[in-house]
């Protein structure tokens, strides 16, 4: 092989992308019945499911184990992934599939499932992301953080743009932030493999989003936001009260701005506005 062109070097250069991990939710409840709870909780003393402890993630040894009734005269046919609890409830082609991507990212509980008559039976898994990794990258990160009584660092992840150190993240697919450990992010192949799968249930978002710079007409004014028109093709940009109060001069609707911030899952906001 001959030598690599710069376009070849620069392009191993650029960071790995990372996403949110979150729900599709239907309109129809999911079709699934947990027969036993209260003893499963029962035998170990509680009265939810949870983890060991806070950081520690996976199943206490419950005596009993979890029994559901699956079928769709409860409701719709369930997702190959669903939130209960602290967990997942998985189906066991997703489990399949987790274990071929990120094995050692996950953990199981067997579950006893009942299915309706003449219905093909069904195998489903308590499934827990027990990776925990405190990676994130503040130096390229814009996100809130707070320090909590205990002294550990909370991050506020559902509206922050994240970036990640890939060489803590290293081999994971998916992990939970021990920062904010309800936020799980998973890598690009990870997310590739579940959607040429065809598993349900999981939504996808990019966790880091570059900062804009645009330049716009202001078209409305908050209360609760006001929005910016960009010059050329785009999307709005949003804005709050606090943008107006850092401005120290009055805006008007006409008024053309220089707006500055980052976009998230609910669109373009601005952090910065400046009148020109």
């Amino acid at each position: 092989m001959g030598p690599r062109t710069a376009k070849e070097k620069s392009s191993d250069q650029k960071p790995k992308k990372f996403y949110k991990v979150g729900y599709r939710h239907g309109e129809k409840r999911s079709g699934r019945v947990y027969l036993n709870q209260e003893e499963v909780c029962r035998s170990s003393g509680e009265t939810l499911m949870r983890t060991p402890s806070r950081f520690q993630r996976g199943f206490r040894d419950y005596a009993v184990r979890p029994k559901f009734r699956v079928g769709k005269r409860f409701g719709k046919a369930p997702h190959d992934v669903e939130p209960y609890g602290e967990y997942w409830l998985v189906s066991d082609r997703a489990k399949q599939l987790f274990d071929a991507v990120a094995k050692t990212d996950f953990a199981y509980l067997a579950v006893d499932t009942e299915t309706d008559r003449d219905t093909e039976p069904v195998t489903y898994w308590f499934c827990d992301i027990v990776s925990v990794l405190d990676a994130v990258d503040e130096a390229r990160s814009v996100v809130q953080s707070h320090i909590l009584k205990d002294g550990s660092k909370l991050h506020d992840a559902a509206y922050g743009s994240l970036a990640f150190d890939e060489a803590i993240v290293g081999q994971h697919c998916i992990f939970r932030m021990r920062t904010s450990l309800s936020t799980m992010i998973c890598n690009e192949r990870f997310k590739t493999e579940v959607k040429q799968e065809g598993l349900t249930g999981l939504s996808f978002w990019e966790a880091f989003e570059p900062p804009f710079d645009k330049v716009g007409t202001v078209t409305a004014l908050p209360p609760p936001f006001g929005t910016i028109k960009p010059e050329g093709r785009g999307a709005e940009i949003s804005f709050y009260q606090k943008q107006l109060e850092a401005l120290g001069a009055p805006l008007k609707l006409g008024q053309t701005v220089r707006a500055q911030g980052r976009r998230n899952r609910y669109g373009y906001s601005a952090t910065h506005l400046e009148i020109i």
